[in-house]
């Protein structure tokens, strides 16, 4: 038995560093080919295997790497001198892939953490090389190139995270590189020279001014000059002819992503450039997530290291030195290694050059990934959809999942997480919203700067304008609350009505299903001080609504649960007494309202009223929690959000650094 075990634990300590090594392999393989597949619609297991491929891609290499350090820093012989080969392989895994530089946007904030593991693991790997190696020559040249592959790559991460940081991206917006072109400091040889005599050359132009004892009138002239660069630089940065020019807009994307100060003289050239060309070819949708693209590009990946001259050049280097270390180990003599170490050997170093092939063609079309089976682009256009009626009849009926959840009372976590349905009506959503925004510049706004700060105040006071009866269920409340109401109103009469109301019937109960999902899961999306729990205490006070209703205790369906709180709110308070909240009975009156009203007029205003508290929901958001949010999938109320930004309309950033704020431009209007 005593042999047996010594048996086992000797043959661990053999295959344990190969079993690593390789397992190290095929992760950066895994997340070479799948690592920018986590923002495609993909089933939810799928995208925790990217998550965990993710993390243990460093866990793993780190532990090789200590593995290997512990067995050449015995006093014992060392058992194969290949396995030295192996620590610039693993300081290469450590480097990861160019696709997923970091899965959230606080993985950038930990960049000091990567070099100080760089320098350490880089410490670590030389350290066993020298103090272990005495193999043969072309075996020390192959693993010297195998090192400055990994050195580099490694060294690449923490810069690519360090440019991602929220910081950098606040400190950097897009007009200072060309404000260093102008001032020279950007300037290199006679580029520098040029821009540091131009001033020069102009004063002295103008030498009856230079020479002027008119203090005033000099500082007057020196003030009109850099406002006229200024402007200069901003035409030249906002240049609006159509093709690749075109996409020079995009850099501002990243400045209303970090919250910044867009200047509304650049807005207005992003606003005539998708009125004049987006729009005009129906490619504003196709703008929206370029966009978006490109604030992923810039905060999740190493694009903006590796889509350099430099990064490209480099990385054709990186794999020609692959190529050569594979071509000296292929020629070296191996008769006293162990079989088993080098086949291992040379599916790493094949491994390193196929990653650097593949890398390489990933670099030049990484703002044009495509991702292979299981996942695809093809559904991106799906929205999420929670409904509240919906979730308290899974809750009278529950699943296996849900009444082992509501054992260890996690019931609402799993309605919140796991019952969620999507449904194909993107596209539809942009076009009313972008159908809203064009309608509010001709015949709201019209140039007026009040209106326009009120119409941006909006959340379905313009819709029920016709129906003042309806404006207190908006105004007299807050806006998580009116969420809730009109979304109860709206699955009542949805399932109370006909057929009848056509597209506008089903986009309306589509907004509301997905204002719900964002109340009830993504909550901090909406604004600052929305309340999660309102959805779960509304499911409860539904449920109190059924037990004084007719209802029968098996029915479940959506039509039922509807039908029995409606007939029970209209029996009166009396019933339920002060066991159910004010929210359930109110929208149960405001859908009472709308019955009454004629069916295809009640669904054009119920449509508008959900685009108007669409886009005033995106527009109260913060621009860096749309940034963090699409890292993960495309969250509809960020293009909703970016298209706002696109058409001129007010951000977060303007509202909070009005001058003069005027209290009634915020809810003057309609």
């Amino acid at each position: 038995m005593h042999t047996n075990i010594s048996s086992a634990l000797d043959w661990l300590d053999i295959w344990k560093l190969r079993v690593l090594v390789l397992a190290s392999t095929v992760i950066q393989v895994f997340l070479l080919v799948y690592g920018s597949a986590r923002r495609a619609p993909v089933e939810r297991w799928f995208r925790v295997c990217i998550w965990l491929a993710y993390l243990a891609g460093d866990s793993v290499a780190i532990y090789g790497l200590a593995t290997l350090f512990n067995r050449h820093s015995r006093a014992a012989p060392v058992r194969s001198t290949l396995e030295v080969l192996w620590a610039p392989v693993l300081l290469i895994h450590l480097a990861g892939q160019e696709q997923i530089t970091a899965y959230s946007i606080q993985d950038n904030e930990l960049w000091g953490r990567h070099v100080v593991t760089l320098v350490a693991q880089v410490a670590i790997a030389l350290y066993v090389f020298c103090q272990s190696w005495s193999g043969e020559r072309r075996l020390l040249v192959a693993a010297i190139l195998m090192f400055i592959i990994g050195i580099y790559k490694f060294s690449t991460k923490p810069w690519a995270l360090k440019r991602a940081t929220f910081g950098n991206l606040v400190g950097s917006p897009a007009s200072v590189a060309r404000r260093k072109k102008l001032t020279g400091f950007s300037r290199r040889g006679s580029g520098f020279w040029t821009a540091l005599t131009t001033p020069i050359a102009t004063l002295r132009s103008k030498a009856e001014l230079f020479l002027s004892d008119d203090l005033e009138e000099r500082r007057a002239w020196l003030q009109a000059w850099a406002e006229q660069e200024e402007i200069e630089a901003t035409e030249e940065e906002l240049s609006l002819s159509d093709g690749p020019a075109s996409q020079v807009f995009l850099a501002q994307t990243e400045a209303f992503a970090a919250d910044l100060l867009v200047p509304y003289s650049r807005r207005l050239k992003i606003l005539q450039f998708m009125r004049n060309i987006a729009c005009k070819k129906n490619r504003s949708a196709f703008t929206v997530r370029q966009g978006l693209d490109e604030v992923y590009y810039r905060l999740y990946t190493r694009a903006k290291v590796a889509l350099t001259p430099i990064g490209i050049n480099l990385r054709l280097l990186t794999f020609s030195l692959a190529a050569a270390a594979i071509a000296l180990f292929a020629r070296t003599p191996k008769p006293h290694d162990d079989g088993a170490d080098v086949k291992v050997t040379y599916i790493l170093f094949c491994s390193i050059a196929l990653l650097e092939l593949r890398s390489f063609a990933n670099i030049l079309f990484l703002k044009f990934s495509c991702v292979v089976f299981p996942a695809s682009y093809k559904h991106c256009h799906m929205i999420y959809q929670q409904s509240l009626i919906s979730s308290v009849g899974r809750r009278r009926k529950p699943t296996t999942l849900l009444g082992l959840a509501t054992l260890v009372s996690l019931d609402d976590l799993v309605i919140r997480r796991w019952y969620i349905t999507q449904t194909p009506a993107s596209e539809s959503i942009h076009e009313a919203v972008l159908a809203h925004i064009n309608k509010g510049w001709g015949e709201y706004i019209r140039g007026d700067a009040a209106k326009y700060k009120s119409f941006n105040a909006l959340r379905g006071r313009w819709a029920v304008r016709n129906h003042q009866g309806l404006r207190s269920y908006i105004v007299k409340w807050p806006f998580d609350q009116s969420v809730l109401i009109w979304h109860v109103a709206t699955e009542i009469c949805f399932h109370h009505a006909d057929v009848a109301g056509g597209a506008p019937r089903k986009l309306a109960r589509v907004i509301s299903c997905y204002m719900a999902y964002l109340l009830s899961a993504q909550s901090e999306m909406l604004m600052l001080g929305t309340r999660r729990h309102l959805f779960s205490t509304a499911m409860d006070d539904v449920e109190v609504m059924l037990r004084y209703s007719d209802l029968d205790a098996a029915s479940c369906d959506d039509h039922s649960i509807g039908c029995a709180i409606l007939r029970t709110a209209r029996r009166g308070p009396s019933m339920y007494r002060e066991d159910v909240g004010p929210l359930i009975p109110k929208a149960c009156k405001l859908a009472d309202a709308l019955l009454q009203l004629q069916e295809e007029e009640t669904w054009e205003m119920v449509q508008g009223v959900w685009v108007e508290m669409l886009c005033y929901a995106a527009s109260r958001g913060r621009g860096y929690l749309h940034a963090v949010s699409h890292g993960e999938r495309w969250e509809l109320l960020s293009r909703v959000w970016l298209l706002m930004c696109y058409m001129g309309m007010e951000t977060l950033a303007d509202r909070l650094q009005r001058t003069g704020y005027d209290d009634q431009a915020e809810d003057g209007g309609c």
